[in-house]
This record gives structure tokens, C-alpha cells and sequence, in this order.
């Protein structure tokens, strides 16, 4: 995985490219450690996330839940499925976001493995 961090003002965005996974996981927990620290506000970039494992879930909660600043998740229109149908859900059920009946059931294919 790599990990293309951006700094604008106090809003840091973190593009995750290529898989999050059990490997690659505690490396975007120590980059969180080091990226967060004076800023107001968090992003995660992941339109170029092509797979998400149920650590780098675990990673993306716990930074939503533990930066004590607000955090945005960025996806793309090509969004790889398997990353919209794992991590919306998870989103959801964290009360992050809320999926309306119909796109709930377009992108959720599969009940999610955490």
C-alpha cells in the first residue's frame, strides 16, 4: 500500500493506494500518529483503495473514533466494490453515515467480515 499524505492549512488528506490489509494496516496506524498532530480535520482519500481487510477497518474506525477532530472519507465513482460494500456498512452501524434503503441495497452485496 502507499500512503500520498497532503497538508493544506490544518487539513491533512491521506490517500490510501493499492490494499489495507492484516500487512499494511499498522503502517497507516503509524503514519496516523505522525499526520494527525496539529491538525483540525482528517481525510481519507480512497479512491485508489482497491481492497480493504477487516484490520484496515479496524484502522480507519479507530482514527474516526480517536482524532478527537472531524474525519471525512473520500471515495470515488470507481470505487473498487469491495471497499464501498465492506466499509459504508461499518460506517453506518459507527453512526458516521447513514445509507438510505436504495443505495443500501445496490452496493451491499454481502454481509460484511469483522
Amino acid at each position: 500500500m502507499k500512503i500520498n499524505r497532503q497538508e493544506r492549512a490544518h487539513e491533512i488528506t491521506l490517500g490510501l493506494e493499492g490494499r489495507l490489509d492484516t500487512t499494511t494496516a499498522p503502517m497507516l496506524e503509524a503514519e496516523l500518529k505522525h499526520s494527525i498532530v496539529g491538525a483540525d480535520t482528517l481525510i481519507f482519500d480512497l479512491k485508489d483503495l482497491e481492497y480493504i481487510s477487516s484490520a484496515g477497518l479496524r484502522v480507519l474506525l479507530s482514527a474516526q473514533t480517536g482524532a478527537g477532530m472531524p474525519v471525512a472519507f473520500r471515495f470515488d465513482a470507481q470505487q473498487s466494490p469491495r471497499v464501498i460494500s465492506d466499509l459504508l456498512p461499518a460506517l453506518e452501524r459507527a453512526g458516521t453515515v447513514t445509507l438510505d434503503g436504495a443505495l443500501a441495497e445496490r452496493i451491499i452485496r454481502r454481509p460484511l467480515r469483522v
